[in-house]
């Protein structure tokens, strides 16, 4: 490396990484994952007995059971989105637009079929 970046390879943004052995890069992300849970967890239990005040306990449980099903979806998805998102800005990066093109169509084709299992699942179990 030229020295001319504080960043570490692969890091982009993140002073101080530079030369820094694997293990201590892993303990930084390791660090900001904790904080991230810890910051969710807070205002999760901030949030809740604020929504069950504004709610009532029956449209918390609403609440509750929308998310859960929205968080099933998400979990359906197999990490589609992310997968996308990454490949779309290095294909836009090198300007391969047809390869581009096939991507988007494909991550499209798996997100409704995984969505149309999903439903399929929830219908299947409606009368339960």
């Amino acid at each position: 490396m030229s020295g001319s970046s504080d960043a570490a390879p692969g890091l982009p943004g993140a002073p101080g990484l530079a030369g820094a052995p694997l293990a201590a890069r892993v303990l930084r992300g390791m660090e900001a994952s904790l904080l991230s849970q810890l910051v969710i967890l807070a205002v999760n239990l901030l949030a809740t007995p604020a929504l069950v005040r504004g709610l009532g306990v029956d449209g918390y449980a609403l609440f509750t059971l929308i998310f859960t099903v929205f968080n099933y979806l998400l979990l359906a998805t197999a990490g589609t989105i992310t997968g996308t998102q990454k490949y779309t800005a290095e294909l836009l990066a090198k300007g391969e637009r047809g390869r581009l093109s096939r991507l988007l169509r494909g991550a499209l084709l798996f997100e409704l079929a995984a969505g149309f299992a999903a439903l399929a699942l929830l219908w299947a179990g409606r009368g339960a």
